[in-house]
């Protein structure tokens, strides 16, 4: 990832995507950086099995 002179700020917005904010950030640099999402996403009554008919 390229190194910006003015970095620019986001949020995840209502739909889920990110979306770019006015809020002020500084730059910074890091030699080691991690970064872990985890999402899950259930409907509820889908994870059962549908009976056999017959």
């Amino acid at each position: 990832m390229a190194w910006r002179e003015n970095p620019v700020a986001y949020r995840i917005g209502t739909d889920g995507r990110l979306v770019e904010s006015t809020d002020a950030v500084d730059a910074f640099t890091a030699n080691n950086f991690g970064l872990q999402l985890r999402y899950r996403y259930e409907r509820h009554g889908q994870h059962q099995k549908k009976k056999k008919r017959g």
